[in-house]
């Protein structure tokens, strides 16, 4: 759906977030999690031990990246990118930070920050890449806040069910890559 004026702050940050989780399956990203958290000591974590929230944690090319999303003006316009997680060095923390605006958005992301500009398809360029930074000897717990925080997601729909029911609910979730990308999967019990 194009941008129009009908168009509120959270559906075009929900179209960008798509288009942009969509580009990242598309290349073989396959940990992702919405609605991280951010620490100054810990970098990336679950979002009740986080200072800041990120739109979108995620193991991409075996590196931590976190994607910020901005779908209009007035939702960049919002923030102050001089302050808070936009000045923090997270390449100290092994994490690649990213400002993911929709392609209407002209800006220019804040030190040390990657800019992806998206259209309704997916990645339409990178601007900017981020800092490019060594693998943090956090790297495995990153691998975990992210595991943690769509496991628990997922748990209150399962208790109490057993293996079987536990399986055929976890087909029917509406899990973020369910609305992000149109790929089909079967799924087996090994």
């Amino acid at each position: 759906m194009p941008l129009s004026s009908r168009e509120s702050r959270s559906e075009a940050t929900a179209r960008v977030t798509r288009a942009l989780v969509a580009w990242l399956w598309a290349q073989g990203c396959r940990l992702l999690a919405p609605e991280v958290g951010l620490h100054t000591f810990h970098g990336l974590c679950t979002p009740w031990r986080g200072f800041w929230r990120g739109d979108v944690g995620a193991i991409w090319r075996q590196e931590a990246h976190l994607f910020e999303v901005k779908g209009t003006r007035a939702d960049l316009a919002r923030e102050d990118l001089s302050q808070g997680k936009w000045k923090w060095s997270w390449a100290e923390l092994g994490l690649r930070p990213w400002l993911v605006v929709d392609v209407k958005i002209a800006c220019q992301p804040p030190t040390g920050w990657g800019l992806m500009v998206v259209n309704d398809t997916g990645v339409l360029r990178v601007d900017v890449e981020p800092r490019v930074c060594d693998r943090s000897p956090q790297f495995a717990e990153y691998c975990q806040a992210l595991g943690t925080v769509l496991c628990l997601q997922s748990l209150p729909k399962l208790m109490g069910l057993d293996r079987a029911q536990r399986l055929v609910t976890l087909d029917g979730f509406e899990r973020p890559w369910r609305l992000w990308t149109a790929e089909e999967r079967e799924w087996r019990e090994s």
